[in-house]
């Protein structure tokens, strides 16, 4: 039985079945709430509001951590083969946005991976800002 505080629809509802809270419990706060509303962005009706609250904890993160740079990417690691189970089942069961969902996602994971790189946020970002392009073209 779902509980509404506990086990809403919605934390359940993605095509893999993962609860989000398995990959982000362990990430930042920005880059886990980035990932948390891209995740669920669909499930509670703002879908728009919910890509632009996660362009703002990237864009967030990314200020938090470009002075830090050491010119230090991650574009190696790739969390469909490397990652832990949850994360791989949800990006082989992400389709939405034309791929720029499970792109955004798996950027994200990798920034919660190599936690001083800035690259993986740039690449979500760009992610991000299609999925708002492609999302006010077709509303």
């Amino acid at each position: 039985m779902n509980c509404p505080i506990n086990h809403p629809l919605h934390y359940c509802a993605h095509p893999s079945q993962v609860e989000c809270i398995r990959v982000t419990g362990d990430m930042s706060f920005c880059v886990g709430n980035a990932f948390k509303y891209l995740y669920r962005c669909s499930e509670k009706g703002n879908t728009l509001e919910d890509l632009k609250k996660a362009l703002w904890y990237i864009e967030f993160e990314l200020k938090r951590r470009e002075p830090l740079w050491f010119k230090y990417c991650s574009e190696q690691y790739d969390a469909r083969h490397d990652g832990p189970r949850p994360i791989m089942a949800i990006l082989t069961h992400e389709s939405r946005f034309c791929g720029h969902m499970a792109s955004a996602l798996e950027r994200l994971y990798t920034a919660y991976v190599y936690p001083r790189s800035v690259c993986p946020l740039r690449h979500a970002r760009g992610s991000v800002e299609r999925m708002i392009k492609i999302y006010e073209y077709q509303h």
